[in-house]
């Protein structure tokens, strides 16, 4: 009876590895269909994603020419922005942001109204606008991308993709 119960002992563990083998069995096969159906749906969404590039590139292409001679005439575009006085509601705008800057002196609120007289034209206001960029360093930049931009750019992309 001793080898009898080694026995049944020696085959309860085996089933019990068995049984622990199916189960981690199923879980990885569980895991694998949770992968393979998140690789569907991002494929899904690549192909979207393809989709509204795609028609993004083909509005942006034929502008692009466009989008050159707008620079080119820059300049002049610039010196009309000079010649146009700043108009009252950006002034008024200006002016309350002067006045909203608030000191505090020993607990009494004092309103600072600013002594600048702030920019004239429009040129001048959205020069003061912008976060440390000059208008010709932009223009610059637009042309650059411009240039990058190009169809031979956009199907190298697309047969990399492919």
């Amino acid at each position: 009876t001793k080898l009898a119960c080694e026995i049944r002992d020696s085959a309860n563990k085996v089933l019990a590895f068995c049984t622990n083998e199916f189960k981690e069995q199923h879980l990885q096969y569980q895991g694998w269909g949770t992968v393979v159906a998140n690789l569907e749906e991002i494929a899904q969404a690549m192909q979207k994603t393809e989709l509204k590039f795609k028609k993004a590139v083909a509005i942006f292409l034929p502008l692009r020419e466009k989008q050159f001679k707008i620079l080119e005439n820059f300049n002049e575009t610039i010196s009309l922005l000079d010649r146009i006085p700043l108009l009252k509601s950006l002034k008024e705008k200006e002016t309350d942001e002067g006045l909203t800057k608030r000191s505090q002196d020993e607990g009494i609120i004092s309103f600072i109204v600013s002594t600048d007289s702030g920019p004239s034209t429009l040129l001048e206001w959205i020069t003061t606008q912008g976060q440390g960029q000059s208008i010709e360093t932009i223009r610059l930049k637009c042309f650059d991308d411009l240039r990058l931009f190009d169809s031979e750019m956009f199907a190298q992309l697309d047969r990399e993709v492919q």
